[in-house]
């Protein structure tokens, strides 16, 4: 059933937007641009106007015919919530001035007409009518508390009139991020509710520093068991909305519906939640104070990425112009809720898709929109102006330079930012990485830390969205898939029957064992068929943008086919020496396959050794490392030449031990630890009062400098070996052309 639509305009359309009561006080000229600016369309009947879950940045308002409003609950039932059908009524302003988010479905039940009205159209006419947001902002809050209240597992269950006390007596406010929703000390005469965003209590601790105490999540309860006062803050980690309910109707709950009031316990606040940062409550505090209000969040594993920047070079072929920085913070987490194992998570550059996305607001020409399924995306229109990136929270949005053919009107640069690879099947960057260390994810879903703060009722919201999205139509949506390890059971299995076959048949078969037998020269064709295939490996890493298969497969399936075509060619050879030639054959062929288990070798143990290293909670690329590596260089030498002779010869003493690689290599490797004792070594209560300062900043800049060169050494280790691999390919594969060249002669 196809959408009519046309152009707004004329008289009849501003007399229906005089009926609607906060365009009450706009003159007849500013209602006829935006009536001008909208679009009438027409739904037939049964088709859906709006979707629950879709994101949206409009509003509607009813021409003729007649709708139903219903939404899907936490249990999977629908209710129906309400009937429109008067000529001026509306819906729709949940997204136009919430997060954007649809809170019900509405369908058309006879053909129908409506005036759509844009977020950015809107925004220019309260520009100038401030009173215009006022009101439409108390119409909203009326509606999000009633609707919100109704639906809700517990109040729904309310008594209808009960319910209208409630309703009646409940307010809404909505808060930026490190807002204070409340304070210490504060009355406590109302019982919150998160509508939608995540929290944190917090107090001062004996100590001074900050304790958390809890965490809140969307449909949490806040407050229930407060006495008197406020006994902690409450501080908004993201774009916040609360419902306050009156304390005393609340509590006359537990007299007049016992049974729904036990359901709501009450919130304990505990000790501080990040004793240990170490600890699961560690993480969970460290993303959310990060955020995650992130409907796609992109991390990379650094004990699995080899910094190869595959990943960077795949989103520039895919879109000309990179999207992703591998810079960013780092995360330390448990790679199970029961393993004592860590792992550490590196959350880099790279659009997070928020689910209020500030980097919205303001944009002139309406150039960054957010699609239905919650994906933000630029249009062509923008006007590289820098108002999304710089509101943009997380600065992943970058301005690109256009080039002298592409300028026009003045316009020299565009907004970018990934955008999910939309309109393809994969993501490039997750797609790309040889070692399966990148992934797109909804933090929420992904990390059972966060799971652990967040309430029964938030956990099945999320089960329900989930179970929305994996039945969505919209085929430009990306997917997020978790990372699958079967390829390397099968490419295992295969690797094993490969060698159980070559081996078995060499010594089953009675014939001769030579490389010019029939079974010899089928080993042979076999062995360079299988050295074939794992060169195709070199050309595959540049096929960036064709669907071969994720390039960690391939990967894993170069590896085993190169020890298998190794096993068929010492049964091709006999498992003998025959002559020279074959003899350098092999050594190469050996080589190359030590080289490749020494590069995987590499790649299972540099990494996490690689990301100890990496201080300040920051990840840094080779190039970063090396200017850092000067710059300490330098001012080393300039902090020992302004030390007297003694304290040079005593500075240099220690030299050695204060960048030596060995105990960096060490799981146990504190850099605090090895500070201390190098600092013991030279004595700093020996040294004089204008001397000792800069003995004390000589000696943390030569344990900063050890460990940024052995970050190098490091990072050129995942390198080096590849070149050995690489050489040795191109001399096997020159041997190999020779050694069939010769066969070929003496079969000729």
């Amino acid at each position: 059933m196809a959408v009519s639509e046309q152009g707004g305009g004329g008289s009849p359309q501003t007399e229906l937007l005089r009926r609607v009561p906060f365009l009450a006080g706009v003159d007849e000229h500013d209602l006829e641009t935006l009536v001008e600016s909208s679009v009438v369309r027409t739904y037939q009947p049964g088709q859906p106007v709006v979707e629950q879950g879709d994101f949206g940045h409009s509003m509607f308002i009813v021409m003729t015919g007649s709708l139903s409003i219903s939404a899907q609950l936490d249990d999977g039932t629908r209710k129906l919530l309400g009937r429109l059908g008067q000529p001026g009524e509306f819906f729709g302003e949940f997204a136009l001035l919430g997060r954007g988010q649809r809170s019900a479905t509405v369908h058309s039940e006879q053909q129908s007409t409506l005036l759509e009205i844009e977020k950015r159209r809107f925004e220019l006419l309260t520009r100038r009518y401030a009173q215009v947001l006022t009101d439409l902002e108390t119409i909203y809050h009326q509606r999000a508390i009633s609707s919100y209240l109704g639906m809700h597992d517990f109040f729904g269950l309310l008594p209808p009139e009960q319910l209208g006390k409630l309703i009646e007596g409940a307010t809404m406010r909505k808060f930026a991020r490190n807002d204070l929703v409340c304070r210490l000390g504060d009355p406590a005469d109302t019982v919150m509710i998160v509508k939608d965003g995540v929290l944190k209590a917090v107090r001062p601790s004996s100590s001074g520093d900050l304790s958390i105490l809890a965490y809140f999540n969307t449909h949490d309860l806040v407050g229930a068991g407060d006495m008197l006062r406020r006994g902690y803050d409450l501080v908004a980690l993201g774009q916040v909305e609360m419902i306050y309910l009156d304390r005393t109707l609340f509590d006359a709950l537990e007299k007049t519906a016992p049974e729904i009031y036990a359901k709501f316990g009450k919130s304990v606040m505990g000790d501080d939640m990040n004793a240990d940062s170490n600890t699961v409550m560690g993480f969970a505090a460290s993303m959310l104070k990060e955020g995650v209000e992130a409907e796609s969040l992109l991390i990379i594993n650094l004990d699995r990425c080899v910094r190869c920047g595959n990943c960077v070079r795949a989103c520039h072929s895919r879109h000309d112009y990179t999207r992703l920085a591998r810079r960013g913070p780092i995360f330390k987490r448990r790679k199970s809720l029961e393993s004592k194992k860590h792992e550490h998570i590196l959350v880099p550059g790279s659009c997070r898709h928020c689910r209020d996305p500030e980097c919205m607001i303001g944009c002139p020409t309406g150039a960054i929109q957010r699609f239905p399924d919650g994906d933000v995306g630029i249009n062509d229109n923008c006007i590289g102006c820098d108002n999304c990136a710089r509101k943009c929270p997380y600065g992943n949005i970058s301005m690109m330079p256009l080039p002298e053919k592409d300028q026009k009107d003045g316009i020299t640069k565009k907004a970018i930012k990934c955008n999910l690879c939309r309109g393809h099947d994969y993501s490039n960057c997750v797609h790309e990485c040889p070692r399966g260390a990148i992934l797109r994810v909804d933090p929420l879903r992904y990390f059972d830390e966060l799971s652990m703060v967040m309430s029964a009722e938030q956990q099945a919201h999320l089960r329900m969205k989930e179970a929305a999205s994996s039945t969505s139509k919209d085929e430009s949506k990306q997917r997020i898939k978790p990372r699958s390890t079967t390829f390397v059971i099968v490419s295992l299995v295969l690797g094993m029957l490969g060698l159980a076959g070559v081996v078995g048949l060499f010594f089953q078969s009675r014939g001769p064992h030579t490389g010019g037998s029939p079974l010899g020269l089928a080993y042979g064709i076999a062995s360079a068929g299988m050295i074939g295939v794992a060169l195709f490996y070199g050309a595959r890493k540049k096929m960036r943008n064709v669907g071969l298969g994720p390039l960690e497969w391939w990967t894993q399936f170069h590896m085993v086919i190169g020890v298998v075509g190794f096993a068929a060619a010492l049964a091709h050879a006999g498992f003998q020496i025959t002559g020279v030639l074959t003899a350098l054959l092999l050594l190469l062929f050996g080589l190359e396959v030590v080289t490749g288990v020494l590069g995987q070798y590499i790649y299972m143990t540099v990494p996490s050794k690689l990301t100890r290293l990496e201080k300040d909670d920051q990840a840094k690329l080779i190039e970063d490392l090396l200017e850092e590596d000067i710059s300490l260089s330098a001012s080393i030498d300039e902090l020992r030449n302004s030390l007297p002779a003694k304290l040079q010869a005593v500075a240099n003493s220690v030299r050695g031990r204060a960048l030596a690689m060995k105990p960096r290599l060490s799981k146990n490797y504190d850099r605090n630890a090895l500070l201390l004792d190098i600092t013991k070594r030279v004595n700093l209560d020996g040294a004089d009062m204008r001397s000792r300062p800069t003995l004390e900043r000589l000696m943390q800049d030569l344990c900063t400098h050890g460990d940024v060169r052995v970050q190098i050494r490091l990072h050129r280790s995942l390198k080096n070996w590849l070149v050995a691999h690489l050489a040795i390919t191109g001399m096997l594969v020159v041997f190999l052309v020779a050694h069939i060249a010769a066969m070929l002669m003496v079969i000729g």
